[in-house]
């Protein structure tokens, strides 16, 4: 996200998010006057500071598995752009056994047609058994899954189908190089 913030009273008086759900916000109209907010919102509890871009997070493997951050920082090496979140495949509670979701994850978005495509995701289960279960359950045709799925222990990758000729490869490699088994 990017703001543009009013230096005498500031406000936010635009903003502009980018990546797959681009917006833009803008104020069209400003008055001053008639307006308190001492009593409605303490302002000296917080603090405005600078955005810095987080460092990056250091390879951890516990116990020979490879962890989330070792594959986010195989990705981004490889060139991928690694997005928090994640997403299940399709109707994967409502057909599941378990009806459990992951964990934890991760997307990769890459250009496609000239837009971020969040088309890849990494995700973490609870056990193997569960990460077993959502591998079968990708075949199946209550997933509606079309592309590959892989499985490392607990974690899975899945990569749709019109990704996979571009960049399953080099994303496997970069995993591998990681720890991926």
């Amino acid at each position: 996200m990017k703001f543009w913030i009013d230096n005498e009273y500031g406000f936010a008086l635009k903003y502009e998010t980018t990546g797959s759900q681009k917006m833009t916000m803008k104020v069209t109209e400003f008055t001053v006057g008639g307006v308190n907010v001492e009593g409605r919102i303490n302002l000296n509890k917080y603090e405005l500071k600078q955005y810095v871009e987080p460092e990056e997070i250091e390879p951890v493997i516990v116990e020979g598995v490879l962890s989330l951050a070792a594959m986010k920082k195989a990705a981004s090496d490889a060139g991928f752009t690694v997005n928090g979140g994640w997403f299940t495949l399709t109707n994967w509670t409502t057909y599941s056994k378990s009806k459990q979701d992951p964990e934890d994850g991760f997307q990769i978005s890459v250009l496609r047609e000239g837009s971020n495509f969040m088309g890849i995701a990494v995700l973490e289960f609870a056990t193997e058994e569960l990460a077993k279960e959502y591998v079968a359950f990708a075949a199946t045709e209550e997933a509606y899954f079309s592309g590959s799925i892989y499985r490392s222990g607990v974690f899975t990758v899945n990569i749709a189908e019109s990704l996979v000729a571009d960049h399953e490869a080099k994303l496997l490699e970069a995993l591998k190089k990681a720890g991926w088994e």
